[in-house]
């Protein structure tokens, strides 16, 4: 009877990924399996795969289930099968248990079922292993040489570079990605959307993928784009090697306010239901719980749909003070105002230089770092690393600092407008008004993440059974600093009221013409202020 065998074929690295390594062992093996006069039953193959590093080798593992179909295997070494001490053993024992000769094509015959094939197995699997430790040894010098130059050490590419020996040449195309990506998360964007943009087969030069070729997901975008890399520190085990080496894809300010953002514990990261309220779990009770969507019945006709409402998550509950709700739509057109009250101050203060963009995250990123190293110091007080003099000396530097940044954004023109204090034009009209139209276009979620990013949204208590009041919900401009955090009751308190308009009447008036603005889903300024006029014409006419 015709004896059968396996062929194992393996090759640690394999640069091309071509297979060519593992096809070369292949058509040897299966030369060594006519001349023994062996049928081959299968070829089990682990292409661009190590031995020694302790990794699954699925055509390995594949291979031992199934050895009892064969009476021999076939390799072009034995250091093809094992490298280490730690696997031979149980490769003995099973070769040992289905009476499996092993023939290699530069090693003869390794028949484990005999006392001196075993010894023969053990001293060459030791040799195996001190060739493995020795590579590993030399691989590490090399790596701690090159990371002492700052020079790219294999691997992977990473993202945004195309690095060559000591040169590290910036992937243009992915550079600017990055450098967007990391402005966007500054202004409030998610990592879903981002990663919605980079993997959309439409976008312009196709999908922007992984230096592997995968999709983005939330996780491995966050990681990269917190890369002290981009911020040209070459870094290994957490140790700077240099700052000058590396081209910087954004500044170290900026880099270093997207890990605060990205690291806020406050930070909504969980994206498993999909928001569909534009203000639920952003807007608060001035009591400090936030709101969650709910219905209230409309009028005295019991067949008159209920209104939807923003209702604070403790109204009901027994033991609770007094606590607010509001109706859903007229709080919606009072964060969409609020809205393109900021993009009309943005147009009507910017510059025509290219380079404002960056210089507002720039200083916005600084204001971040900030509030980082004020928490910082907090921390070294409590570990006994400052004193509360130095504590309060560092503080009041900080402070200087902050007033510095927040009055250069304040020149700029980045902070958001006030009820009629803006610069109104044709001009701006439109800039704010094409910029809204693009806001709108965002999904639900980068609409919430932009508002929660820019505003504290604070429902006060109004007289009961009157008629919405805009001035009973408060849209306060967040600090920089804020990076979204959730106030509590007092620090709600303390905020400052920012009008909605002159009087509640003006601010109803405004909340009309925007529903008319708004109405079929849209934005269109020109028909809506004629449908709003022709009303109002009618309403004067009828009275």
């Amino acid at each position: 009877m015709t004896k059968k065998a396996f062929i194992y074929c393996r090759i640690s690295q394999d640069r091309s990924k071509e297979g060519l390594g593992v096809a070369r062992q292949e058509a040897d093996c299966r030369a060594l399996a006519d001349s023994l006069g062996v049928e081959v039953v299968e070829v089990f193959t682990d292409n661009d795969m190590s031995a020694s590093n302790g990794r699954k080798r699925p055509g390995y593992e594949s291979m031992l289930m199934r050895l009892a179909e064969v009476d021999t295997i076939l390799c072009w070494h034995n250091d093809r099968l094992t490298r280490k001490m730690v696997e031979l053993v149980p490769f003995i024992e099973l070769v040992e248990a289905h009476s499996i000769t092993i023939q290699t094509v530069s090693a003869g015959e390794y028949d484990l079922r005999t006392s001196t094939g075993k010894m023969i197995a053990h001293i060459m699997g030791s040799v195996a292993q001190k060739e493995a430790d020795q590579m590993a040894e030399r691989m590490k010098r090399k790596r701690v040489e090159l990371a002492s130059k700052s020079r790219y050490m294999g691997g992977p590419r990473p993202f945004g570079w195309n690095p060559k020996g000591s040169d590290w040449d910036l992937n243009v195309r992915e550079a600017e990605a990055l450098a967007k990506a990391s402005y966007a998360i500054l202004e409030g964007s998610s990592l879903r959307a981002i990663c919605t943009d980079w993997n959309d087969p439409e976008r312009e030069g196709g999908a922007l993928l992984s230096t592997f070729g995968n999709d983005w997901h939330a996780n491995s975008l966050k990681r990269t784009l917190m890369r002290p890399r981009n911020a040209g520190f070459f870094v290994v085990k957490d140790q700077v090697m240099s700052d000058d080496v590396v081209p910087p894809i954004v500044s170290e300010e900026v880099w270093r306010a997207v890990c605060t953002v990205l690291d806020n514990p406050k930070r909504r990261t969980s994206m498993t239901r999909v928001a569909k309220h534009l203000l639920s779990g952003i807007a608060q009770c001035s009591c400090g719980q936030i709101t969650q969507p709910g219905k209230i019945k409309d009028g005295k006709n019991p067949e008159t749909p209920k209104a939807p409402i923003y209702k604070c998550r403790d109204i009901g509950k027994k033991g609770t003070g007094s606590h607010v709700a509001k109706r859903m739509e007229r709080m919606d057109h009072m964060a969409e105002v609020w809205v393109w009250r900021m993009l009309m101050n943005g147009a009507g203060n910017e510059s025509k230089s290219p380079e404002l963009g960056a210089k507002v995250a720039e200083l916005k990123a600084e204001l971040a770092n900030l509030a980082t190293r004020e928490a910082e110091a907090g921390d070294a007080v409590a570990t006994g690393l400052m004193t509360f003099q130095q504590l309060q000396a560092f503080n009041q530097s900080l402070k200087a600092q902050r007033e510095a940044l927040e009055s250069e954004l304040g020149n700029i023109g980045t902070h958001v407008v006030r009820a009629g204090m803006m610069v109104d034009s044709a001009e701006t009209r439109q800039v704010a008004d094409d910029r809204f139209r693009e806001w709108l276009n965002l999904p639900v979620d980068d609409r919430r993440a932009f508002i929660s990013a820019n505003f504290h949204v604070v429902m006060l208590k109004g007289k009961s059974g009157c008629k919405f009041n805009p001035e009973t919900v408060s849209f306060v401009p967040r600090s920089p600093a804020d990076l979204g955090a959730r106030f509590d009751a007092e620090q709600l308190a303390a905020l400052e009221h920012v009008p909605f308009a002159e009087t509640p009447a003006a601010g109803l008036e405004i909340l009309e013409r925007w529903r008319a603005y708004r109405e079929g889903g849209g934005f269109d300024r020109s028909l809506a202020t004629a449908k709003y006029l022709n009303t109002m014409r009618e309403h004067a006419m009828s009275n």
